[in-house]
């Protein structure tokens, strides 16, 4: 989702992870309206990069794990895949490997 400062796009962010209402309608997801879904299951199935995006301090792979608490290293390197993110972080390796 893309548009101008001010269209709205943080809001629409904020009501498909359920953690804005709307104030007119509402979001259907799998048939379902979102206020009906369990919210920790909806958010495992969407993504969402904000229009300020940080690294907190520490690994890679710990940004990676800040959705997902406790992901093993699988998981972490599946999501990496995922983002087309692991070329970039074996770059990272070997730039830093003495």
């Amino acid at each position: 989702m893309v548009g101008a400062s001010g269209a709205g796009n943080t809001t629409l962010g904020r009501v498909l992870l359920g953690l804005t209402r709307p104030d007119e309608g509402f979001v259907v997801a799998g048939g379902r309206p979102l206020t009906e879904a369990d919210l920790d299951w909806w958010r495992d199935q969407v993504a969402w990069a904000s229009q300020h995006p940080a690294l907190v301090p520490g690994t890679v792979a710990a940004n990676l794990a800040l959705g997902r608490p406790g992901a093993d290293l699988a998981a972490i390197e599946d999501a990496a895949r995922q983002a087309g993110a692991d070329r970039f972080i074996g770059r990272l390796r070997t730039a830093t490997t003495p």
